[in-house]
């Protein structure tokens, strides 16, 4: 048997001859006992004591005194029906993730955690996370691959044995299965954990359906499943009250109309591309001001509320009654006293002035939208 002192109390032993198939190793150590009365120096313990089992040929110990005053020696069994638990050997070393799969939005930032464990005495020199394990390869630091230049940062504990990695600003290349690994002052004790955490990154986007009453199911989803989601809404930009599921209905082709985006609460900021739920104008109003000048021009523009979305022929109306001069988006009208309504609608797409929001100005002195 080999004996190889690390540092002052750790002993790596290796058993020889190695064994394989059904077999393990039970292991024995033997004390020097200091007797300075009846000897010079003293004498080795009689009866060696078992220090446990392992599966594998190679164990480290931690010894409480000098491992140079610890004798070992190791026993192979074989053809045994059943192997016991063993704890020494490649039980030693160990790394166990919190996670095997994580989803994480596109754009955030995730934390990937494991604990491990090496035999007691080892000290870690380095530990790291990675990406594309390969047999024989050593694997290059996230911290050191160009693809994760600043947006990788660790927190570690070696007292008690914990790594987190940080990967920030999360790209759809990002999707890949993260490993750790660690280096101990043992030449030969390096670890990595075999499994790893896969991470998927996903964006959000709208599915739009209709209903069998005419109305619309807006369904914000994503690629793969996020954790205990609560959903934000938002129509034209602007939150949506009290709806934080998945699934939003529109009903009202009036009140619902407008441009529809998505979000996950915490992520407000990462929105799904807008869809149109139903489809809406607004008029909007240039050229005045509070207390605007009889007969000054101001300029009135009709626009989709679902982004950009444009059309071709444009019917405008004062006061319900079609007006002949304007046909296209804007439409350049003249300020008198009185309260005038203008409305747009699109020619052809069965948007009438009843159904599309109002420029109303009033002429005693202020100014208002609808």
């Amino acid at each position: 048997m080999d004996q190889q002192v690390l540092g002052h109390r750790v002993s790596k032993l290796t058993c020889s001859p190695t064994c394989s198939g059904n077999c393990y190793y039970s292991w024995l150590k033997q004390r020097w006992i200091s007797d300075y009365w009846h000897t010079d120096e003293g004498y080795w313990q009689r009866t060696p004591t078992s220090i446990g089992c392992s599966t594998t040929a190679t164990v480290w110990i931690d010894s409480t005194s000098s491992s140079i005053q610890d004798k070992y020696s190791c026993n192979v069994y074989t053809h045994v029906y059943s192997l016991p638990y063993c704890e020494l050997g490649e039980q030693q070393w160990d790394v166990m993730y919190n996670l095997d799969s994580v989803c994480a939005l596109e754009g955030s930032s995730v934390d990937l955690f494991c604990i491990y464990k090496h035999p007691g005495g080892l000290t870690v020199t380095a530990s790291f996370w990675f990406i594309n394990d390969q047999p024989g390869v050593e694997p290059v630091d996230l911290r050191d691959d160009d693809r994760y230049k600043g947006r990788v940062q660790y927190y570690q504990n070696q007292n008690q044995l914990y790594h987190t990695v940080t990967i920030t600003d999360l790209r759809a290349s990002d999707a890949q299965t993260y490993k750790f690994r660690f280096i101990t002052d043992d030449p030969d004790g390096k670890y990595t954990g075999s499994s790893g955490v896969r991470l998927s990154v996903t964006g959000l986007k709208i599915e739009v359906s209709d209903t069998q009453r005419g109305g619309k199911q807006l369904n914000c989803s994503s690629t793969c499943t996020l954790t205990n989601p609560t959903y934000i809404w938002y129509r034209n930009g602007q939150p949506v009250s009290e709806q934080n599921r998945a699934v939003l209905y529109l009903r009202d082709r009036t009140v619902d109309a407008g441009s529809y985006s998505c979000a996950v609460k915490g992520h407000e900021e990462i929105r799904s591309a807008a869809v149109c739920g139903f489809e809406g104008l607004q008029v909007k109003v240039e050229g005045a001001t509070s207390a605007p000048a009889e007969e000054q021009t101001v300029t009135l523009t009709c626009s989709s509320m679902c982004s950009s979305q444009s059309y071709s022929n444009y019917i405008w109306y004062r006061n319900r009654q079609p007006v002949s001069e304007c046909r296209s988006a804007s439409c350049s009208v003249a300020v008198f006293s009185g309260e005038i309504s203008y409305s747009c609608a699109v020619e052809g797409r069965g948007l009438r002035y009843d159904a599309v929001c109002e420029f109303r100005y009033s002429f005693s002195g202020q100014n208002h939208n609808d």
